[in-house]
């Protein structure tokens, strides 16, 4: 699946153990450089602004990974339920713990659900939709308001 293989190819991102350097692009820019067919229009528009533009001094912008929905990593991630809303397929995404068996992991609470459409032919991720731990907000509303702020 589409969302799986997003999450498969990502997740070694996170894993690798590079040397960090002064400039060195974080995880999420480096996803946005190498692997921006996944995203839909309007999403990679907005996430190439994000990341693009410098954060007022002192402000830290997204504290968390908004592919990820966290801070802290699992072992991986694995694609749950699919839901259909008109031409939009919501993907529920769950965080894999060591030794936890797949039944396990999806009776898990969901980290973060993706929103993917077919655009121009082929499947593109739109948004990510955050759980209530996170006001129940997405990453295309985040990224607006901290274009207000920036």
């Amino acid at each position: 699946m589409f969302v799986q293989k997003f999450y498969d190819w990502s997740f070694v991102l996170f894993k690798t153990d590079y040397p960090k350097t002064k400039n060195q692009l974080s995880d999420q820019q480096i996803i946005m450089k190498h692997g921006k067919d996944f995203f839909g229009q309007d999403l990679r528009k907005a996430l190439e602004n994000y990341y693009n533009t410098p954060t007022k001094d002192g402000d830290i912008g997204l504290d968390f990974d908004p592919f990820m929905a966290g801070q802290d990593y699992g072992v991986g991630y694995q694609t749950g339920n699919v839901k259909q809303l008109g031409n939009k397929f919501l993907v529920d995404v769950h965080d894999v713990k060591s030794g936890q068996p797949k039944g396990a992991v999806l009776a898990a609470p969901v980290e973060v659900t993706v929103e993917v459409v077919k655009e121009a032919g082929k499947w593109a991720i739109t948004n990510f939709l955050y759980p209530a731990e996170l006001a129940n907000t997405n990453l295309l509303q985040l990224l607006k308001n901290e274009q207000k702020g920036k």
